[in-house]
C-alpha cells in the first residue's frame, strides 16, 4: 500500500479552509495565478476555499511525470463523488492519460485503457502496470497519438455499460482510423475493473485480456445482442448491420477472412454476405468477383489443404511456413531485421501466404500483431496448428536464427522436390523433345550444386543473408 501511495503521489486535503491559500502565498504565488490554477475557485465567507477540501487527492501526471492537475474523491459519501481540476494552460484532460507516466515503462506491447483512477491503481497493485485511464472522456485524437506512441495495441477495459455507449465506440473508431490495433475487453455486467480484480483476482483479469475481441468482432457482438436473430426480420437486420461494418474494411484480405469467419460463426452463406457488402462498396468489387472468391473458398475447403494434396515434403514446408508466422507474431521486431528474406509470394500454402501478408501489413503500418490477432485471421485448422507451434516449439533462444534456419529448410525441401521431378522426367526420355534432355540435365546439375552450397551467413543486426 505504501509503495502504491508513493508511486501515485496520493494525498489528502484537510477540511480547514485557507490552509492551501496561505501556503501558496508563502511560496510567493500571486492571487491571479492561484485563481488560474483552479485549486481555489472562489471566496466563501471571505476566504478562498479549497476545491479538494476533505478529499483523497490523486495528482495527475503527464507522460513525463510532471504534475499537471488533480482529482479528489470524497471519503464521507458526500456528492459529487469525484471533483477534478478544471482545464488550464498546463492541463487538458483530452490530451492526457492518467497513469501513463508509469505504464509507459511497463515493457508491454499493449496498453489497457480503463475509466477511473481507482481502476488504474487497483490493476497496478495487482501487477498489471500497463494500465492507463482516459480521465472520464471519450477517447480523443490527442490521446490516440499518446497510445500509439507507447503501445502496439490498445485494449479497452471499460465497464459493461460504458463499453457499449456510442461516444465510446466513436472513440474506438478514431483509434482504429489512426492505425491503432484495438481490442475490447468485456467485463461482466455490474462490475468495473477495480471490482473485478477484488472479487476474481489478477489472473482472471489477465484471462479476460487474452480473450478481448478485436474491434470489428466486438461491434458484431453488440449488433447481435440488439437483434432478434430468431426471426427472419431480425436476422436480415443483423446481416445488413454486419455488411455495413464489413464494407468499411479497406484490406481485401481482411474482408475475405472476416466474411469466412462470420459465415462460419453465424450460419450465413459467404455469397450472401459478399453480395450485401458489394451493395455498399460500389462497382470496384463486382458481384462476379465476389462470387468467384466465395466459390474458390468453397472448392478449397472441399479439396482439402495443400498439406493433404502434396506429400510429406509439402507438409513439412507448410509447417515451417507456419512456424515463421508464429515467431513473427510473437516477436514483431525480428521482421525488421529479416524483411528482405520474408516474402509471402515464396510460401507454397495459399492461407499461409495470405496470413503472412496480413502480418507484414500490420507490422509495417505500426499497428503490430500478436498471436491472438493472427489466430482471429486464420482458419480453425491453421489456428490450431499455430497454437500447437507456440506451445511446443516456442519461445526460441534466438528468433532471428530460428527463422533463418526454417527458411533454409524450406529452400532445401523445394530443391529436393524439384530434383525428384527432374529425375522422373529423365527416366523416360522417349517422351521428351529434342534438346529437352540436355536442358533438364543442365537444370539438374545446377540444382545439385545449389543444394550443396546453400548456406546462411549471420551478419549481426543487419539481418541474415544466404548465398547460393
Amino acid at each position: 500500500l505504501e509503495k502504491t501511495i508513493r508511486r501515485f503521489g496520493l494525498g489528502y486535503s484537510p477540511r480547514e479552509q485557507g490552509l492551501l491559500y496561505r501556503h501558496l502565498k508563502e511560496l510567493g504565488f500571486k492571487d491571479s495565478l492561484i485563481q488560474e490554477s483552479g485549486l481555489l475557485p472562489g471566496l466563501r465567507r471571505g476566504e478562498y476555499f479549497d476545491r479538494f477540501s476533505g478529499r483523497v487527492v490523486f495528482p495527475i501526471f503527464n507522460a513525463m511525470g510532471k504534475v499537471i492537475g488533480f482529482g479528489g474523491r470524497s471519503i464521507d459519501g458526500s456528492n459529487p463523488k469525484y471533483v477534478n481540476s478544471p482545464e488550464n494552460p498546463v492541463y487538458t484532460k483530452g490530451k492526457n492519460l492518467y497513469g501513463l507516466n508509469v505504464a509507459r515503462n511497463s515493457g508491454a506491447k499493449a496498453l489497457i485503457v480503463v475509466e477511473g483512477y481507482m481502476d488504474v491503481i487497483s490493476l497496478h497493485q495487482s501487477g498489471i502496470i500497463n494500465t492507463v485511464a482516459s480521465l472520464g472522456t471519450a477517447l480523443t485524437e490527442a490521446q490516440g497519438k499518446l497510445l500509439k506512441q507507447y503501445a502496439q495495441e490498445v485494449v479497452i477495459a471499460y465497464d459493461a455499460d460504458a463499453a457499449g455507449q456510442a461516444a465510446t465506440i466513436r472513440g474506438l473508431d478514431l483509434l482504429s482510423e489512426m492505425g491503432c490495433s484495438v481490442r475490447v475487453l468485456q467485463i461482466p455486467k455490474g462490475k468495473d475493473p477495480d471490482d473485478y480484480i477484488r472479487t476474481s483476482g489478477p489472473e482472471s483479469f489477465r484471462e479476460l485480456v487474452k480473450k478481448a475481441d478485436v474491434l470489428l468482432e466486438y461491434k458484431i457482438k453488440l449488433l447481435r445482442e440488439g437483434s432478434d436473430t430468431g426471426t427472419p426480420e431480425g436476422k436480415v437486420r443483423f446481416l445488413n448491420g454486419v455488411a455495413e461494418l464489413l464494407a468499411k474494411l479497406k484490406n481485401r484480405l481482411e474482408l475475405e477472412v472476416y466474411v469466412k469467419k462470420f459465415a462460419r460463426d453465424y450460419g450465413i452463406s459467404e455469397e450472401a454476405i459478399f453480395e450485401e457488402v458489394y451493395k455498399r462498396t460500389g462497382p470496384e468489387r463486382s458481384p462476379a468477383r465476389l462470387r468467384k472468391v466465395a466459390k474458390s473458398n468453397l472448392e478449397r475447403r472441399k479439396a482439402g489443404s495443400i498439406k493433404e494434396e502434396k506429400g510429406e515434403e509439402n507438409k513439412r514446408i507448410v509447417h515451417d511456413e507456419r512456424f515463421i508466422i508464429a515467431i513473427l507474431c510473437m516477436d514483431n521486431d525480428v521482421y525488421q531485421e529479416l524483411k528482405g528474406h520474408i516474402d509471402p509470394g515464396s510460401f507454397i500454402d495459399d492461407e499461409n501466404r495470405k496470413i503472412l501478408a496480413a502480418v507484414i501489413e500490420r507490422i509495417e503500418s505500426g499497428r503490430g500483431i500478436d498471436p491472438a490477432g493472427v489466430m482471429d485471421l486464420a482458419s480453425e485448422e491453421m489456428a490450431g496448428e499455430l497454437a500447437a507451434i507456440i506451445n511446443k516449439e516456442c519461445p526460441c533462444d534466438d528468433n532471428r536464427k530460428a527463422i533463418l534456419d526454417r527458411l533454409k529448410n524450406i529452400e532445401l525441401l523445394k530443391l529436393e522436390s524439384r530434383r525428384r521431378e527432374l529425375l522422373d522426367l529423365l527416366k523416360d526420355s522417349s517422351n521428351l523433345k529434342e534438346g529437352d534432355v540436355e536442358k533438364l540435365t543442365k537444370e539438374l546439375n545446377t540444382l545439385l550444386l545449389k543444394r550443396k552450397n546453400l548456406q546462411f551467413h549471420f551478419s549481426g543486426k543487419e539481418g541474415g543473408t544466404y548465398e547460393e
